[in-house]
């Protein structure tokens, strides 16, 4: 595997220097300030950050830094360093729910990520030949995201998840077209999805947190009830 290989993926980069995408360098500072502000929320709201808050919230950090390397170097090993946190993030993400806020069991929860996963890799497989110019490692992600956001609105008429779909499924586009609007946007769209996709990741984390601070003072109400008994 040489780590050195280039990629030109988008728009913007016309040459191999290294400011070559100057916006889609720039606009990852979006995910360094979301991370902040997301860690600044549950604070707070809790008045201190939860292990599972703060390790999405660093996670969310390293995809701002990851991302910034692949679009300054655009090798394989900067593709890496951008790929695999968005992945672990998610992954997180989503454990993280199952285990805090729907209360699932271990087992469930391990299976529910595997199923993410493979799901994921299974959509992507199927979506490849479609001109989605690599988002479509994303659509089991955005999948996943409407389920829960679904669960929690029927549930407890809550639509905020619904809302990060939404604008999800916006990001998802902006960098789908990101090579086909070339000809007459030459900065292309992907900024646009960094921009888009640091609220995503924000506005989850939040969500999250506030469900799980919920979920945590019910679990205390209803052990003070059975303890009662």
């Amino acid at each position: 595997m040489d780590y050195q290989q280039t990629f030109d993926n988008y728009c913007e980069r016309q040459s191999d220097a290294f400011f070559a995408e100057p916006l889609n360098l720039l606009s990852n500072a979006a995910f360094l300030i979301a991370a902040y502000l997301a860690c600044r929320y549950a604070v707070k709201e809790r008045g201190s950050l939860t292990p599972s808050v703060a390790w999405l919230c660093l996670l969310l950090f390293v995809v701002g830094i990851g991302s910034s390397l692949f679009h300054s170097f655009a090798t394989l090993w900067a593709m890496l360093s951008d790929t695999i946190p968005i992945q672990i993030f998610i992954l997180s993400f989503f454990w993280f729910w199952q285990r805090s806020v729907l209360s699932f069991p271990l087992i469930f929860c391990y299976f529910g990520v595997l199923l993410l996963y493979l799901g994921t890799s299974h959509l992507a497989f199927q979506l490849q030949d479609l001109p989605l110019n690599g988002s479509e490692g994303y659509i089991g992600a955005l999948v996943a995201l409407v389920a829960i956001g679904l669960q929690r609105y029927y549930s407890k008429k809550e639509g905020k998840l619904l809302l990060v779909a939404s604008v999800f499924t916006l990001s998802i586009a902006a960098r789908s077209v990101d090579e086909s609007f070339c000809e007459f946007l030459p900065i292309g769209t992907h900024f646009i999805w960094h921009l888009l996709n640091a609220f995503v990741c924000y506005s989850a984390i939040c969500c999250y947190s506030s469900a799980q601070s919920t979920q945590s003072k019910l679990d205390k109400k209803q052990k003070v009830v059975e303890q009662s008994h």
